[in-house]
Formats: C-alpha cells, structure tokens, sequence
C-alpha cells in the first residue's frame, strides 16, 4: 500500500492557541498482496479531528515513525483487505500547537514557519515513500512588518493573493516526492540568476544582498560542475526547474533537499561569509552537499530505512569536498579530510557502517564523514579517472531507481575490472581503524621507512604515500601498500640527496589514527 496523492487545506496562525488548522484527503493504492492495514504518522501535539474512509477504522496506537521522527502512529485497518489494485480514499482534520522547534528546524514561530517531514506535521507514512503527487492551499498571516509575507514550497506555485490580513496561496507538486515542505516569513527577499542549463532563487532574511548574489552565483556553479562531473539531471535543468535556496533565520545547521527546494541555515552561512578564516570549508561547501542529493537520492535512491543510506550521504558529502576542490584547489580537499580523520578518530566506539542505522547516534560521523572517507580511498586505489568513470555510470544505469550498496560495489568492479570485496569489507563490516607509527633512518645511499600497524583483529591494506622532505626545501612522494604488523620500504637517493624527514600520508588518502 502507498501513498498516491495528497490534497491539504491548511491555515498557519502563529499567534493562535492551535497555531496549526489542517484537513485533507490522502489517496492510497496497493500494488501488491492483499492489505490489511496502513500507517501514518502524526506529530503528538497534533490530534486528529475527523476521520472518514469507507471499510476502515482509525486507532492511535502507542508507537513512534520508524525513522525516529516526531510522530506517534495513526494505525488505519481495513475490513475486508485491500485488493491488490485497490484504491481507498482517507479524509483527515487535523489540529493543534505545534509548539518550538522540531528536531532543531521546523517550528511555527512568528519570524519563520519551517515545516517538513521530522515534524510529521501532516499524516506521514511509515517506512519508505516511491513518491506522491499534492496540491495544497495555504492560508497564512500576511505580515507586513518588516515585510510581507513571502512563502515557498518544494514544488509549483499556482497563485496568491492577499485579502486583509491573510495571505492565501495554492501550491501543487511539480514531480512525484516523498515530501510536502514549506518555508514563510515576512523577513525573506529574494534574487533570482540564470546560466544556460540552471536557473536559481536565493531566499534569505539578514544576509546582505552582495552576499545572498555570491551564494546564488556559487549555487548555480556548483550545479553546472556536478553536472558535468555526474551527468545531466532533468530535475534541476531548464526554466521550469528553478533551484529555490533558502537560507532559513534559525541557528540549527541541518539542511534538506525535496524536490526542487534547498534549505539551509542563515546564521551558519553568515558567520562563514564574514569570518571566513574561522571556517573548516568554503561557503559553498554545505550548500554543495545538499546539491548533490538532487543526484544522490532525488534519482539515484534507497530504502532509508536501511543502512544502505550510507552511500547517498556519503556521495553527498565526497562530491561537496570535489566541489570545495575544484573551486580552490586540491589543498583545501586535504585539509576537510585531515578534519574528518580527527572526527572519526573521536569515535568512542567501534561500530561498522553496515550496523549504522538511521537513529544511531553516531550516524552522521560514520554515514556522511567516515563514509566520504571510504570513498576517497576508494578513489585513491583505482584512480580518479576510473572513479569517476564508474561514478558515471553507476548514476546512468541506476537513475531513477532504488540501489543498495551491492549495485554499487558491482559497477565499480565491472567499470574498473578489479576485486573490491576486501575493500568494501573492510572499510564497511569493520568498524575499527588502525593505527600507524611511522619510523625512518638512512643506510648509505637510501632510506628505510618502517610503518608499524595496530589493528583490533586481521590488519588492515591501507594504500597510501609516504613523502620524503629533501634538504633545500624539496620532496619526493612514493606510492606505498601497507597490509602487514610490520612493513619496511627502502628508497634509493639520487646524487646530492638528503633526506630532513618521512611525512605519512601526506596528501589525506588513506584513513588511520596517527
């Protein structure tokens, strides 16, 4: 059974004891076996007014989304069953205060209304959603102080207009999405910019107007590079597929991406923007990440509520590092990786990625940060020109379908012709990374570089450099394998050279505590 289409009436008061007045029909469709039940998910403060769907009973039975979002279950049963084909018809009031801030970014506040899914502030289905159709009539404070009320949402603007203090707007999906989002405040104002493929809108409050352009101008170029780097995305292509940017006026730094709406913190960007040598990475660097999920999960999918949904974040977060690189160059890659190596080796606990699920707590350091790592070492072993070469084509051949990690382990093997079974292995069903000593001397006419490993259990392969520093200011860097306890390697000198020191790993390709 899923979700087809949604068709909501909704009124945002920020002022009113239920600042939130909502009805709506949800069409339902089974595709497969008899069905007997179906799940939403409703946020607590909420609570359901009426309910009519002919041969079905609604309970509320104790139980929370099975991603770990703010909702409690609404279990609806059917009596008789679902035929296969079927269509069921579900109408739903709903009301309440949806007080503060839900998971640090959906609120209903009087500077920022900010709703999505983590609020589950419409009836949210369970497990994972293929995607479904809306149109939704928004009624909302008009504002007018500093400015009046601007509203956008994650998919085609059909009309407004104001009467009296109210603002009504009527808002349909422009593609099949897994969620309805919206976004209001009387603080936002607006650019708009276009390339020959892209066409961009920044939405911001305190930004200056420079800045929220050289955002806007970042956006579009960012979009342009991953298009040429990953292949072309109809989504986010041509004047009917505008990228809406919002920088949201909230101090949490979450960001999201449905549809053909970003969001993102304003604070978090404005700090970057004016103090940008106290940031890790480029101001674009955030932005670029949720970017590249246009790629990695509005095409290319999977079921999140597996552990599979390491490799959508992973790549999200491995191309925004490419993007950062290819606008300053490869040192800055370097550097947000000697940063992620630090976080990794924060890690309390040795925990595999494979073991990782969407509400462990460790999940961000080990999807998005360890999870880029295991692809730039998998990049580091093959090659950039065959990664991304098999990065191409795992996009082409999968674009618009689920995948799970397999799909991705057998293109890489078939684009790049090699076994990566122990690679993937060891960097995903181990949770451990080993750590190495490095020590060097000079017998003669050559160096010896010892590399000592600890590892938990079996050691680990580690493909990585080792760069020796010549007196006079130059360096040499040799490509070494490290796979043992213990491992030596020997370099002859050339006529005049003198080793001053042994640098490992000096370009941040390979992971390991030092």
């Amino acid at each position: 059974m899923r979700v087809e289409r949604y068709e909501l009436r909704v009124r945002i008061d920020p002022w009113a004891a239920n600042n939130l007045q909502a009805r709506g029909t949800i069409d339902l469709v089974n595709g497969g076996e008899p069905y007997s039940e179906f799940f939403l998910y409703l946020h607590p403060s909420l609570r359901v007014t009426r309910f009519a769907c002919p041969g079905a009973r609604l309970e509320e039975p104790a139980g929370e989304h099975p991603l770990g979002y703010a909702g409690r279950g609404l279990h609806l049963t059917f009596e008789p069953p679902v035929k296969p084909g079927g269509r069921m018809r579900v109408s739903l009031a709903w009301e309440g205060h949806l007080a503060g801030i839900v998971w640090g970014y959906c609120m209903i506040a009087e500077h920022l209304v900010e709703l999505r899914d983590f609020a589950c502030w419409y009836p949210l289905p369970g497990g994972h959603v293929t995607g479904f159709s809306w149109v939704m009539d928004l009624d909302l404070p008009a504002g007018g102080y500093p400015l009046p009320t601007t509203e956008v949402c994650n998919g085609r603007l059909v009309g407004r207009r104001t009467t009296g203090e109210r603002l009504y707007a009527k808002w349909t999906s422009a593609d099949a999405t897994t969620d309805i989002n919206v976004l209001a405040s009387s603080y936002f104002k607006h650019r708009a910019a276009s390339r020959d493929r892209h066409e961009g809108r920044v939405y911001y409050a305190f930004m200056s107007h420079d800045q929220a352009a050289t955002m806007l101008e970042q956006m579009l170029d960012t979009l342009e590079f991953l298009s040429a780097a990953l292949g072309p995305n109809e989504k986010v292509e041509g004047p009917r597929h505008a990228v809406n940017l919002v920088f949201a006026p909230r101090f949490a730094e979450g960001g999201y991406v449905y549809g053909r709406l970003m969001v993102t913190s304003e604070p978090q960007y404005i700090l970057v923007l004016n103090y940008p040598e106290s940031a890790r990475a480029y101001p674009t660097y955030g932005v670029a990440h949720e970017l590249a999920h246009w790629w990695w999960r509005e095409q290319v999918s999977v079921d999140r509520t597996t552990w599979h949904d390491w490799l959508m974040e992973a790549l999200a977060e491995y191309w925004a590092a490419r993007v950062d690189e290819w606008f300053i160059g490869r040192d800055k890659a370097v550097t947000i990786f000697a940063d992620y190596r630090e976080r990794v080796s924060r890690l309390r606990r040795a925990q595999p990625i494979s073991r990782t699920t969407f509400d462990s707590g460790d999940r961000y350091v080990l999807w998005y940060v360890k999870g880029a790592w295991v692809l730039r070492m998998l990049e580091f072993l093959v090659g950039r020109e065959a990664f991304d070469r098999a990065i191409r084509e795992f996009y082409r051949r999968h674009r618009g379908r689920r995948v799970d990690t397999r799909d991705f382990i057998e293109c890489f093997r078939e684009v790049t012709r090699r076994d990566l079974e122990w690679f993937f292995e060891q960097w995903l069903e181990r949770g451990e990374v080993p750590r190495l000593l490095v020590t060097w001397r000079r017998p003669g006419r050559a160096v010896e570089v010892d590399v000592e490993q600890e590892a938990e259990g079996a050691c680990f392969r580690l493909d990585t450099e080792l760069r020796l520093r010549l007196a006079g200011g130059d360096s040499r860097v040799e490509r070494v394998t490290i796979e043992g306890a213990r491992n030596r390697f020997r370099f002859d000198l050339g006529a005049g050279e003198t080793v001053a020191g042994v640098d490992l790993d000096p370009g941040e390709v390979s992971l390991f505590r030092r």
